[in-house]
């Protein structure tokens, strides 16, 4: 989170979209773990708000609806810090 840390807080005015994931050791992209979720949620409040969160892991059909509920349930929490 350090990269991502420094990323926000020196270009948060171009960030256009956010890729969401979990980068494993074999560099594929998978669903983000519960470690990675709490990692993530210390650069939240740097996300600008409004950008596109898009969901970088294979997600099957019969689970689309939940992991995007799930999502927007993370990523709210951006827009309810903003009011704190």
């Amino acid at each position: 989170m350090t990269e991502a840390r420094f990323i926000l807080e020196e270009y948060s005015s171009r960030i256009i979209q956010i890729h969401f994931s979990e980068v494993t050791s074999n560099s594929m992209h998978e669903k983000p773990s519960l470690a990675a979720l709490l990692a993530f949620r210390s650069i939240l409040d740097l996300v600008p708000e409004g950008v596109p969160v898009i969901l970088e892991y294979a997600i099957s059909e019969s689970h689309l609806d939940s992991e995007i509920v799930a999502a927007e349930s993370f990523f709210n929490e951006l827009s309810l810090s903003q009011f704190r």
